[in-house]
């Protein structure tokens, strides 16, 4: 009787088609008389024909399949980050709400703040407006949400 890693190294040799004559001769006798290797054998060609088909898929690396691969990778991010955009728009102009998100918390200021600054019309200082040439070329002053809050 032959044994398993015998058996192997010689379904190998066939598959791989480095057995001679006579040992595919042995092989076939093996097979015929001996039907638990025969579905050994069975599982071994197909394992070996599923190695094939992955090996001859598998991109082999080089440069322009990296540079493909990175051309199908910004084709797909760049669809994804656009359809990003729409959707933000969507939600910010329409004014979309989502259940069980406050999406109002970074638009709306908080009451507290909008009840501290809050002044009457009459103890508001009203400016003064003086004839002043605009320079339409000269920068913005920089002005931030602090200095409006603390006056």
């Amino acid at each position: 009787m032959i044994q398993h890693a015998d058996f192997d190294k010689a379904v190998f040799a066939y598959l791989n088609g480095d057995a001679s004559a006579k040992d595919v001769i042995a092989l076939r006798d093996t097979l015929r008389t001996q039907p638990e290797l025969r579905t050994r054998f069975t599982a071994l060609v197909r394992l070996n024909r599923a190695q094939s088909v992955v090996l001859a898929r598998r991109n082999t690396v080089s440069f322009i399949g990296v540079l493909k691969s990175l051309r199908e990778f910004a084709n797909r991010a760049g669809r994804f980050f656009a359809h990003a955009c729409v959707l933000v728009l969507v939600v910010v102009e329409l004014d979309v709400t989502v259940p069980g998100v406050d999406t109002h918390s970074w638009i709306q200021p908080l009451v507290s703040v909008a009840e501290e600054t809050s002044m009457d019309d009459e103890t508001m200082p009203i400016p003064e407006v003086d004839e002043v040439a605009v320079d339409d070329d000269a920068p913005m002053p920089d002005v931030r949400e602090a200095d409006f809050l603390e006056s």
